[in-house]
């Protein structure tokens, strides 16, 4: 039952996260650091509720900030290494976007 709890939480955060996202933007607000606040909840709740061993809340919400920001260094490591090494590019012309592509998803 916990991986089934697991992936409805990731979907409910991806939902509740890009309805957040669009709010904050209409009301003009800046969309990057309460993103970040709310995949750190998610994280944190991942931690809290999918775990095999009883967590403490305080060190679930520690590691979801933790996860949350180790993910977005993660993506932004990775798209500075996109821009500035063009090798890719040159190796495979058209078709980098899918090693690109599968990097990514190795990476996250």
């Amino acid at each position: 039952m916990p991986p089934v709890y697991g992936f409805v939480l990731l979907v409910a955060g991806d939902v509740h996260t890009t309805l957040f996202v669009k709010l904050c933007a209409e009301k003009g607000h800046s969309p990057g650091v309460v993103f970040w606040f709310v995949r750190a909840f998610h994280a944190g709740q991942l931690e809290l509720h999918v775990a095999d061993a009883r967590v403490r809340l305080r060190d679930a919400v520690a590691g979801g900030l933790i996860a949350s920001l180790a993910f977005e260094l993660g993506k932004r490591a990775f798209t500075a290494y996109l821009v500035k090494v063009p090798t890719y590019k040159a190796l495979y012309g058209a078709f980098a976007v899918l090693p690109m592509f599968l990097l990514g998803v190795y990476f996250s």
